[in-house]
């Protein structure tokens, strides 16, 4: 089941994100959904990149 989540942030970010979804060929939700079972499976730490 797929569920929407609404994500905030700035539009760089997102421009970037999506940049980067793109030359793997995949869409900006797939990439989030991998990065997102990849730090509850343990394979990723989290990072927070603060002011």
């Amino acid at each position: 089941m797929d569920v929407r989540v609404v994500i905030k942030t700035d539009k760089q970010t997102i421009i970037d994100a999506k940049k980067l979804a793109a030359s793997k060929k995949i869409s900006l939700s797939k990439m989030f959904e991998s990065y997102l079972r990849d730090l509850v499976d343990g394979k990723v730490d989290l990072i927070i990149h603060g002011k």
